[in-house]
């Protein structure tokens, strides 16, 4: 940690639905304490991703003057949380889940490593940092590559349109499997089916499951 950024550590009580309410109760305490030491300067604060309860923690904080910016990288499908999981747990992922929705246009500015993310659900003030690799720059490798340097290329994560599952099956069919190799591991459904399907001893894509 660099001289001048500081580190706290929050209190919590690790039990399930306990710990993120005292997760809130802690950060809401440090906020506000470092809202007051920090009062004669502009105040950011940036969080990864948009969970329960740090999301309406810092959405208050925002309304006391600070600046809220989150980066976000996954958001869960609605669907994929109804069809897993049961009883109370299932129903406070629910709950957390729709917070999400409701509130992802309120922050000041937001970081999203997706542009889906930006386009679903129309946000204006945003910086696009994309996480992969452009088509481009991979027909690119092919281009310059050598048939005895084989390229491995991995993702790991959600399997759906959502996180670009449908750009990973098109690139990896416009792939050499002389040169490239795409590696896929996670979680999908009906995509990870067909990722199954698309896999052979020869092919460039290998889904190797979750």
């Amino acid at each position: 940690i660099l001289n001048n950024i500081s580190s706290t550590r929050l209190f919590y009580i690790n039990i399930p639905v306990i710990k993120h309410i005292t997760i809130g109760f802690s950060l809401l305490i440090e906020c506000i304490r470092w809202m007051y030491t920090n009062r004669n300067t502009e105040r950011i604060l940036i969080s990864y991703n948009i969970d329960t309860p740090i999301l309406q923690v810092l959405l208050f904080m925002q309304k006391l003057g600070a600046k809220y910016v989150p980066i976000i990288c996954d958001l869960p499908f609605y669907e994929e949380i109804e069809k897993s999981g049961n009883g109370f747990r299932k129903y406070l992922s629910s709950l957390a889940h729709k917070a999400q929705f409701k509130n992802i246009r309120k922050p000041a500015g937001m970081i999203v490593l997706n542009e889906n993310v930006v386009e679903d659900f129309s946000i204006t003030k945003h910086i696009l940092i994309e996480g992969g690799v452009s088509e481009q720059d991979i027909q690119e490798k092919t281009e310059k590559a050598e048939r005895s340097n084989k390229f491995t290329l991995f993702y790991s994560g959600s399997i759906d349109p959502f996180h670009g599952s449908d750009k990973i099956l098109s690139i990896a069919q416009q792939l050499d499997p002389n040169q490239f190799t795409f590696v896929v591991c996670g979680r999908g459904n009906e995509w990870a089916e067909m990722f199954k399907q698309n896999t052979t001893e020869t092919s460039v894509l290998q889904y190797k499951g979750v």
